[in-house]
């Protein structure tokens, strides 16, 4: 298996795997990893109780106040949810990091800036339509989840990933009736 990854196939996270599975002084294997992730982030359920709290006062605000708002405290507050997150999990004493030796460092950081860099694209489909702001922006959190099904060895984020993406294409497409 290591020769396979050594010689450079390319397909997805090949680096990954190989530092999973190959270097020598290396010895933690995924369901290893996967599960100091599980632990040390409850799962990714503050994260996710977090962030839906915030979609929650997002959505108060475009009822009873302004679309901008509302659109601002999503994403301002967005940039707020990795650090409240881990407040949130050290009150539960939980860890909120991993450990050097877990090669799943790397993915987690770099899932981290999946939505900020999206974010050109829902402000362009917002400019075009206002009213594209939520479901564009929904998508990109649902897609933002499917590797998570990975980093923690859930399947539930591919659900969720589902859910998110599928709600969006209903909702759009009942409104255009």
């Amino acid at each position: 298996m290591c020769d396979f990854f050594a010689k450079g196939a390319a397909y997805a996270a090949p680096f990954l795997i190989h530092k999973l599975y190959c270097n020598g002084g290396f010895k933690v294997g995924v369901k290893q990893a996967q599960l100091e992730v599980r632990e040390a982030f409850a799962g990714g359920s503050i994260g996710q109780l977090i962030s839906g709290l915030l979609w929650l006062a997002s959505a108060a605000l475009a009822t009873w106040s302004t679309q901008r708002s509302a659109i601002l405290l999503l994403v301002i507050g967005g940039m707020f949810i990795f650090p409240a997150t881990q407040l949130a999990l050290r009150l539960a004493g939980k860890a909120g990091k991993l450990s050097e030796n877990n090669p799943l460092n790397s993915l987690g950081m770099q899932l981290a800036f999946v939505l900020p860099l999206s974010l050109p694209l829902v402000y362009a489909a917002a400019m075009y339509n206002p009213n594209w702001f939520y479901p564009s922006f929904t998508i990109l959190v649902g897609a933002h989840y499917l590797p998570f099904v990975f980093l923690y060895g859930m399947p539930q984020f591919a659900i969720l990933c589902g859910v998110l993406v599928s709600a969006v294409s209903h909702i759009t497409t009942k409104s255009d009736e």
